[in-house]
């Protein structure tokens, strides 16, 4: 019977009819036999929102208004919800918020599994066992990014990074039009690999461009949603067959460099060549670089963009701004005839994290107001835990989402208008440490802020130094502020109508 079967497909149509019936039969097995998530009595009431088998599929297509919605429904601010089969409690409010972050149990790494960047699945966990949250890539990775960030290792680049940056602008030519969410976001690519990657890449044009195509396919062909999905049917998906297609094509990039310098003796002074040093797996060499390049990219690239736009349309910051710029070139220049970019690019890396405080709140200011998702974490410690007065069981999920802080009324006036001047002494905003966690607070701040804050810093001072610049759409036409933000985006996004920099070298 299976032979007659077998033997009657005998066109493509028929075959996909059975590999979908496969899926579906695999899909029904991963229903019935992979249990979910069971809460506590004591966890938050689950949300009305949400289908049977695939839970709360709002969380993937309107995140705030889901997160908002949720948090009106609960007495307590918190509340429970599925994705599939994996059970997640929303934190809300700042007592939330401090148990949240200062948490020694959760896991962040576990964490991210829930909706990662490269689709992989969270870990099962198996009778109540404990995930060691620094076992395996994850010790490896954070052990790696601390050395690449260590005061005695860090500003190592900064010369080369001055370079990156004046020679790029320098191409802009004397005016023009610039989209920066494409020029100014091929630069941060280059900057980020210079720092966390090797100068084979960053010092070739047209293999940095290929890179970040390369980068880009992975990063747009991301589709969190496959997370209610069985690995075996993930597997089958566009997303994730773009994404392993994209990430073979940076492997192999990656691998050539690494085989020329150990078929030359090459060396450089960079990460790559330290990583090599160290004698590290090639499997995990290459890790390390594709994650750091995600997580030095994913955010600064578009805050670069969104900062020089704010910039533009506000005369009083762009004063500031420019001024901060002026007096640090003088301050440290010893040629007081060179131009504004040249003296800029003697300034040493203490100036640069020192000598820019206007500039530090225009950065602050633009994270808050741009930045979007949510923070991840996992109960993975083998026993229930309590959050803000919440048991979250062991393998359930905590979210915590960054509007709750930053789009709070009681803490920020007019949330949604872009405003440094709330955080210079008379006004105070947000001082409360619990209050701004665009860099992360608590066991987990962002390892790589010191990194972006420099390279942001500097990309902006170099601009301003070099151009007078007005924003405008792609046509050309004037727009005096920047559009307001679409608040469902799962991160820091490009804006959904192009912004455009029309530019004009300096006298």
């Amino acid at each position: 019977m299976l032979s007659l079967f077998a033997s009657s497909l005998t066109d493509g149509a028929s075959w996909s009819v059975l590999v979908l019936l496969g899926l579906a039969s695999i899909f029904a097995s991963y229903i019935v036999f992979s249990p979910r998530q069971s809460f506590s009595p004591h966890s938050p009431k689950l949300i009305s929102d949400q289908y049977p088998i695939f839970g709360a599929l709002r969380y993937f297509s309107a995140r705030w208004d889901f997160y908002r919605d949720a948090i009106a429904q609960s007495k307590t601010g918190n509340f429970s919800f599925y994705l599939g089969k994996y059970g997640v409690i929303g934190f809300s409010g700042r007592q939330a918020r401090k148990d949240y972050f200062e948490s020694k149990i959760l896991s962040l790494h576990e964490g991210t599994s829930l909706s990662p960047q490269v689709p992989a699945p969270p870990q099962t966990l198996q009778g109540g066992k404990q995930v060691q949250e620094t076992s395996g890539f994850a010790d490896y990775f954070n052990r790696r990014i601390n050395r690449m960030l260590s005061r005695e290792n860090f500003g190592r680049t900064v010369p080369a990074m001055m370079r990156d940056t004046q020679t790029r602008l320098e191409e802009f030519g004397d005016s023009g039009t610039t989209n920066p969410f494409d020029t100014i976001h091929s630069l941060v690519f280059q900057l980020t690999v210079r720092n966390v990657g090797c100068n084979d890449i960053a010092d070739d044009r047209a293999l940095l461009e290929k890179t970040r195509g390369i980068y880009e396919t992975m990063e747009n062909s991301y589709n969190p949603s496959i997370i209610v999905l069985p690995w075996i049917v993930k597997a089958f998906t566009p997303c994730f067959i773009n994404q392993a297609i994209a990430g073979a094509r940076l492997y192999f990039i990656l691998k050539g460099v690494v085989d020329k310098r150990k078929k030359t003796g090459e060396r450089q002074n960079d990460t790559l060549q330290y990583l090599l040093d160290q004698g590290d797996d090639l499997g995990k060499m290459i890790g390390f670089i594709i994650g750091a390049l995600f997580a030095g990219v994913i955010n600064s690239g578009i805050n670069s963009g969104w900062l020089l736009c704010y910039l533009a349309t506000n005369p009083r910051w762009m004063a500031e701004v420019r001024k901060e710029v002026e007096n640090a070139a003088a301050k440290h220049t010893t040629d007081n005839t060179a131009s504004l970019s040249d003296q800029l690019a003697t300034l040493p890396i203490e100036a640069w994290e020192s000598d820019f405080p206007m500039l530090d709140l225009c950065l602050k200011e633009t994270i808050r107001v741009q930045g979007q998702g949510v923070f991840q974490r996992r109960n993975v410690s083998g026993q229930d835990i309590t959050i803000g007065g919440e048991v979250v069981p062991n393998g359930a999920f905590a979210l915590y989402h960054v509007a709750d802080a930053h789009r709070d009324e009681s803490i920020y006036t007019d949330p949604e208008t872009w405003d440094p001047a709330r955080y210079l002494p008379d006004r105070a905003e947000g001082s409360n440490k619990l209050d701004y966690i665009g860099w992360g607070i608590g066991r987990h701040p962002c390892p790589g802020m010191r990194f972006a804050k420099l390279e942001m810093n500097m990309i902006v001072a170099f601009f301003v130094a070099t151009y007078d610049y007005t924003l405008v759409d792609k046509q050309g036409s004037p727009i005096p502020q920047p559009p307001p933000l679409n608040r469902n985006n799962m991160a820091a996004s490009k804006p959904d109508t192009p912004l455009c920099l029309k530019y004009e070298r300096r006298k």
